[in-house]
């Protein structure tokens, strides 16, 4: 856990600052997932279920935070699965993205840092957000990476239930 830790210490300290644009961005719901203030690096958008660093050159998400509650990760069931899109606060900024079909073209799997499962106790409409591309991440196929984030996500609402809240960041660790 403290080379985990530390790696994503480093990661935050060390990487996301080269891609730290000086942006206002939204902050209406800004303030209740980014505990410590906001993390550096991308433009910050910021939604009802999450707050995202945007980079608009590297075409995804630096960084994720939420805010978990019982009432958050316990509000029902997945009405549908939602195709993945671009972003609404992106296109309204003019920034670049990846498109749904860049990355089914690439041959990577996608990944949601913050699941819908995490976003259903929060009103209409949350749940299909969580399909923005600004929340979703490409990851190399196969490795069972994707269970392992799974077991992690459950892992998390679990922590939730039982301290009543949690905040999490999260995001890629980038490489070429």
């Amino acid at each position: 856990m403290k080379k985990v830790l530390s790696a994503l210490l480093f990661v935050a300290a060390f990487v996301a600052p080269v891609f730290a644009q000086e942006l206002e961005g939204d902050k209406d719901n800004e303030s209740e997932h980014v505990l410590f203030g906001r993390p550096r690096g991308g433009y910050p958008i910021s939604h009802n279920a999450y707050y995202s660093g945007y980079s608009s050159t590297l075409r995804t998400p630096v960084c994720v935070a939420y805010h978990l509650t019982p009432m958050y990760c316990t509000g029902g069931q997945l009405v549908k699965q939602h195709k993945y899109f671009v972003d609404p606060i992106i296109v309204e900024k003019g920034l670049r993205s990846a498109t749904d079909g860049d990355i089914e073209a690439s041959g990577y799997e996608t990944l949601q840092l913050l699941s819908p499962l995490d976003s259903l106790g929060r009103g209409e409409g949350t749940e299909k957000m969580s399909y923005s591309l600004a929340n979703v991440v490409a990851i190399e196929p196969g490795e069972g990476f994707l269970k392992v984030w799974h077991d992690i996500e459950e892992r998390v609402r679990d922590w939730a239930k039982e301290y009543g809240e949690v905040w999490v960041m999260t995001g890629p660790v980038l490489g070429e």
